[in-house]
């Protein structure tokens, strides 16, 4: 029988928490411009951007 829906990713990690966040009007043209200028989902962005912080926080600190 045929499976429905979308195909797992490659990586095999599963994505099932969300979170609502409101921006500023600044904050979303900031976001529309990072999405726009590398390609990405602003989904993606934001992840890359929590990454950073967690990275910079175990190298700093």
């Amino acid at each position: 029988m045929n499976k429905r829906g979308r195909p797992p990713r490659d990586d095999g990690e599963v994505k099932n928490k969300q979170y609502r966040l409101r921006l500023s009007d600044c904050e979303e043209s900031i976001l529309d411009e990072l999405s726009t200028e590398y390609g990405m989902p602003k989904a993606e962005i934001l992840r890359r951007g929590l990454r950073m912080q967690h990275n910079l926080l175990r190298h700093t600190g």
